[in-house]
């Protein structure tokens, strides 16, 4: 009897212990990374936060769809698919399969996970890079990003001659 009982307590801690940190890596794992704020630009952020205090719940709602599109664990080939997708409305190619559009939230997202996973990604310096030009809306090497993951992918149809023009681009845009 007192081995059962022994036996019983043993599950029970093992339980516990497995439920405790399973709640724990959730808590930790969904929490954001605040970086530091430069004492310069402590007063910019002030003035940014009381000129908007009031997150919108059409915000809230992207950045959830956002997080689902691009989470946390998400794989090489993923991150390759978005930057490949994205570009495609901003580059002439013979051939696309997938469009994505390039939104901000989306760009944001991407930039995050890289830097978080920059030790997974075997070319997370690419990625950022990338990344970090559309993050600031500068699509003006989109040939040459398009082909970098094309080749990655192994792209032998579809590759990036030119840069569309703004009136092409929101034709395409239209015709998804």
């Amino acid at each position: 009897m007192g081995n059962y009982r022994s036996a019983i307590v043993v599950v029970i801690a093992i339980l516990v212990l497995g439920i405790g940190y399973y709640v724990s890596t959730r808590l930790i794992g969904s929490q954001k990374m605040i970086e530091p704020i430069d004492n310069n630009e402590e007063m910019d952020v002030i003035e940014r936060w009381t000129a908007s205090d009031v997150v919108m719940e059409e915000d809230q709602e992207i950045d959830s769809q956002v997080e689902n599109e691009f989470p946390v664990e998400i794989t090489k080939a993923d991150v390759q698919n978005a930057i490949h997708s994205m570009s495609h409305s901003k580059v002439y190619a013979t051939e696309k399969w997938r469009y994505l559009e390039p939104t901000q939230a989306r760009i944001d997202r991407l930039v995050d996970v890289v830097k978080r996973d920059k030790n997974i990604f075997d070319l997370s310096d690419l990625y950022r890079s990338i990344l970090k030009k559309w993050q600031v809306g500068d699509f003006s090497n989109a040939v040459s990003d398009h082909n970098s993951i094309w080749d990655l992918q192994g792209g032998t149809v579809g590759e990036a001659t030119r840069l569309l023009t703004e009136e092409v681009e929101a034709e395409y845009r239209k015709k998804l």
